[in-house]
């Protein structure tokens, strides 16, 4: 026997969250007691406050009682059965709320928009090389999706750039002020992702995180297609989860869908790691349809708009690649199979250590810090120790509840991206992991809201919030100290790619000009 939607009456199997031919969530909720926050019926705490759920099924039942009396009566029903120190509390969190989105706005602004023309104090090779194909195209318009000054980049940055500039201005600062105003719209997408998948604690925690992140304000600083490329996926991901889920009409989730497959196919002009990311959505796919919550016929309309939009705008980047060998050897260039070390291996057991290798290196830069030894050429830290723990408990949390919507979606697409960049070449490694910002983050909040749940009730109030005070001014200290420090990475080849070594030609771009 499967569960009846309430909508639509179809059947579907027990383990269905949502309706397979409606998308109708399945489950009911509970409103908490404490702070009448909506809560999944199979929930034993509330997801906002931590507060127990049970009982609540007797206490709507006396709600809905009192509530007849005080009409009754005339007198309000809060009056009777609500204590007053239950609002004060909720003021109380209200303020709180409101206290740490000024806070993280206050972060966000100052480390995103603040002495962008002095921090870095000059321009790397890779923003100069950006910054001359930008003032080409101004002047020359179509040159194609390659350039030899960028050293196997695509020029689709430099497209968006040039756009940019020329009504913004040229100079270092109103070019770096693109990627910060990019890593801002990017983490406020974050935030409604992770809220959709979670709730708003976890992303308010994993918004935090991520504002103060060295390793996206890294990218946020610089003239360089990361930060783009970061809010362009971020967005079509969270388009097309929230399309799976949409409890409104079909032209609604349509449209979503449409718009999620047109961002992806975008995508593919400012970086190749959004090779990465566009198989990782099809893997998304893919779990869509075997977890079976949705029929294959409505898995297969929905999916067509998605992957039509995604083909046509595409279409254009394939056919350049196809007549331009320069794309292809430049996309070829940043395979591991293609480093002196792979090389160097002997036999296929040598190749394929190297490889694996590769690939562990990459998922391990995602939680801990990076020694000479394992890169070659010096150290590099992605994201803090404290965060890399978040993260790790998250995910082991995750594993076990894989078969979850939320934890599915977010080890779908973290698992293809490490083995996706983890095949590429270790330059520039950490802008092509870019793509893997917004999961990593929402793991790191998913853990710091299950500790607060935790310490909810076995120690005071007080202690709690110093507890996550000093935990948050640790990590502001750790992140932004590591950054005034190597505001270029600590090692810049694995944070801007092997464009670093080899400097573009200084020739004058602007021959062309009036």
């Amino acid at each position: 026997m499967g569960v009846a939607c309430n909508g639509c009456g179809h059947e579907n199997r027990l383990v269905a969250s949502y309706c397979g031919k409606c998308a109708k969530p399945l489950t009911g909720r509970v409103d908490c007691p404490r702070c009448a926050s909506h809560n999944p019926t199979v929930q034993n705490f509330c997801n906002s406050c931590g507060s127990p759920l049970a009982g609540t099924k007797g206490k709507r039942t006396a709600s809905l009682v009192a509530a007849a009396k005080s009409t009754l009566s005339g007198k309000p029903v809060w009056a009777s059965s609500v204590p007053s120190a239950s609002g004060d509390r909720k003021k109380s969190a209200d303020a709180a709320k409101i206290a740490i989105v000024v806070i993280i706005g206050a972060i966000l602004v100052v480390t995103r928009l603040w002495g962008l023309d002095s921090t870095p104090s000059e321009m790397t090779l890779a923003e100069e090389a950006f910054l001359q194909v930008a003032r080409q195209i101004e002047f020359e318009g179509w040159i194609g999706l390659s350039h030899s000054i960028l050293d196997g980049a695509l020029t689709g940055y430099a497209y968006v750039l040039s756009f940019w500039t020329n009504f913004i201005g040229d100079d270092i600062g109103m070019a770096r002020l693109l990627s910060g105003v990019a890593s801002l719209a990017s983490i406020g997408v974050s935030y409604l992702l992770v809220a959709h998948l979670f709730n708003r604690r976890v992303a308010l925690f994993a918004t935090f995180l991520m504002a103060v992140g060295v390793w996206p304000l890294t990218y946020a600083r610089l003239a360089l297609p990361a930060s783009v490329l970061l809010l362009v996926e971020v967005t079509a991901l969270y388009l097309l989860l929230r399309a799976m889920h949409e409890e409104t009409d079909d032209s609604t989730r349509t449209r979503l869908l449409v718009f999620s497959g047109a961002l992806i196919g975008l995508s593919l002009y400012l970086d190749f790691a959004a090779l990465v990311f566009a198989v990782a959505m099809f893997c998304l796919w893919l779990r869509f349809y075997l977890s079976g919550t949705i029929g294959p016929r409505v898995l297969g309309e929905r999916f067509t708009a998605f992957a039509l939009a995604a083909l046509i705008i595409s279409l254009p980047f394939f056919a350049v690649a196809a007549a331009d060998s320069s794309i292809r050897d430049d996309a070829k260039a940043i395979l591991v199979t293609e480093t002196p070390g792979y090389a160097q291996s002997e036999g296929v057991m040598g190749k394929l250590r190297t490889v694996t290798g590769n690939v562990a290196n990459t998922g391990r830069a995602l939680i801990w810090s990076t020694s000479a030894d394992e890169f070659g050429q010096g150290g590099g830290r992605i994201v803090d120790p404290l965060t890399g723990l978040l993260v790790l408990i998250g995910l082991l949390v995750c594993l076990r509840k894989w078969r979850e919507d939320s934890c599915g979606a977010l080890l779908a697409v973290l698992v293809v991206v490490i083995v996706g960049v983890g095949l590429t070449r270790q330059e520039g490694m950490f802008g092509r992991l870019i793509i893997a910002v917004p999961i990593v983050f929402a793991l790191a909040g998913f853990t710091a809201d299950w500790l607060l749940s935790w310490l909810k009730g076995r120690i005071p109030d007080a202690a709690t919030i110093a507890f996550i005070a000093l935990l948050a001014a640790a990590a502001i200290f750790s992140n932004l100290s590591a950054y005034y420090a190597h505001p270029i990475g600590e090692d810049p080849t694995l944070w801007l790619g092997s464009v670093i070594e080899h400097p573009p030609p200084q020739h004058a771009i602007a021959w062309n000009a009036p």
